[in-house]
């Protein structure tokens, strides 16, 4: 079938998701690794340029029976330079994912793939997407925040949910980019760590595979001095950077 394939395209990448029957094995790893090794071989392609993407399995926390072998699935990449391995977290199931769980896998692995051929992982403005998978790819809300106080060189990780408009949830910390305004805290990933008890506003945000971007803020520190968010502000404001309006100015000062 590969072969067929290849009369009339080009093979990007190799998808697999199996582990169950092999549980706690630990030669798993390499066995992979002899299926792909082969079908690159068989196929004439560079393994350089074709990533294998691995799926786990029904987590711990969705009460998946095989649960522990996603720490064997974890390995691959120390056998196959080019595997890369999409998470299960939250993705609701039993013994096997549920009809939303394949959904959720399924847009990880698109969105892992798009990724590594660098696409941003949102469809094109161009591109139409069918009614009926629309609602479960367009989110309507992230999940709101209350303000938090941290103590300097305090750490907090900050969890994404978004919700969609087929009414599921997601847990999309991965793909979600934080950013502040002010000198008291530091960012990384989704972690932020206080430097001081300066007042900063904190963004979350999202951009879901329609394209739609969401957003929410929240103080760290809301009781701490504002003059490094309005000293940041000024600044982006210099710089000719169009991200700080006058309406950010006024909540910063007001602190809402």
């Amino acid at each position: 079938m590969a072969r067929i394939a290849q009369q009339s395209g080009v093979i990007k990448g190799i998808l697999m998701h199996q582990g169950e029957a092999n549980e706690g094995q630990e030669e798993w790893p390499e066995w992979v690794k002899f299926v792909y090794d082969r079908l690159i071989s068989d196929l004439g392609l560079n393994a350089a340029e074709v990533p294998l993407l691995a799926g786990e399995v029904v987590g711990e926390a969705e009460g998946g029976l095989a649960y522990k072998h996603n720490a064997v699935i974890a390995k691959l990449p120390e056998v196959i330079p080019t595997a890369h391995v999409v998470s299960s977290a939250g993705c609701p199931g039993d013994i096997h994912f549920s009809a939303l769980g394949y959904r959720m896998l399924g847009k990880r692995y698109a969105i892992k793939m798009l990724e590594l051929l660098g696409y941003p992982s949102h469809k094109d403005a161009n591109y139409q997407l069918h009614e009926s998978l629309r609602k479960f790819y367009k989110a309507t809300r992230l999940e709101s925040y209350n303000n938090i106080d941290l103590q300097p060189d305090g750490t907090y990780s900050i969890p994404v949910t978004a919700y969609f408009e087929d009414g599921h949830s997601e847990d999309v910390t991965a793909q979600a980019v934080v950013t502040k305004i002010g000198t008291g805290l530091t960012v990384n990933g989704n972690v932020i760590k206080a430097v001081t008890s300066e007042r900063s506003l904190v963004t979350v945000s999202y951009t879901d595979f329609t394209g739609e971007t969401l957003s929410k803020s929240f103080y760290v520190n809301m009781s701490g001095s504002p003059v490094g968010m309005i000293t940041d502000v000024v600044n982006l404001i210099l710089s000719g950077d169009n991200s700080v309006n006058v309406v950010d100015i006024v909540r910063i000062i007001n602190g809402n």
